[in-house]
This record gives structure tokens, C-alpha cells and sequence, in this order.
């Protein structure tokens, strides 16, 4: 069964989520082969949400290295992250 992470992350300022912004854009694709979709949402300034889908939870757990490495850039600049992961129920979208 398909498996969601959804991260949301603040950054302290504008400047650095746009920075963040386009660098998930430009290399998420390659960090993450695996994953089955990349969503980025920019919800205001500072604060960004990603929902990645997996195929299964073991394909997940396999992207977490790929992932702690991510989330270590700008550690410092970061006001909030969190993370949930949930079963995908629905996944519906159209051409």
C-alpha cells in the first residue's frame, strides 16, 4: 500500500526558503528515484511543505539517508520542521 511523508518546514526568513524552494525543485527528483511522486507547496514566505509518496513503506526506509542528508542543509536556519507519514487512501489526479 502507497505510504505519504509529509514534511513542513519553516525557515527563518524569506531569502532562505526561496533558496530551499529552488533547490528541492532543481535536485529532490534525483535524490529520490524511488518515489512514486514529489509535491512542493510554498504555503507562505517562510514555509514550504513537501508530500512524497512511496510505493511501500521499505521503499521509504530507503530514501531516509537520502533524506537526512536534505534536511541537514541550513539546519541552522530552520525555525520548525514536522514530519508525518500516513497510508495514501486516495490519489487522484487527473491528466
Amino acid at each position: 500500500m502507497a505510504i505519504a511523508r509529509i514534511t513542513t518546514i519553516e525557515w527563518n526568513t524569506k531569502e532562505t526558503c526561496d533558496t530551499r524552494e529552488q533547490d528541492y525543485v532543481n535536485n529532490a527528483p534525483q535524490e529520490f528515484p524511488d518515489a512514486s511522486q514529489l509535491l512542493f507547496t510554498r504555503l507562505n514566505e517562510t514555509t514550504v511543505m513537501a508530500v512524497t509518496l512511496y510505493p511501500d513503506e521499505q521503499t521509504m526506509q530507503k530514501a531516509d539517508e537520502a533524506r537526512a542528508k536534505r534536511l541537514s542543509i541550513d539546519e541552522s536556519s530552520r525555525v520548525s520542521i514536522e514530519t508525518k507519514v500516513g497510508t495514501v487512501t486516495l490519489n487522484h489526479h487527473k491528466s
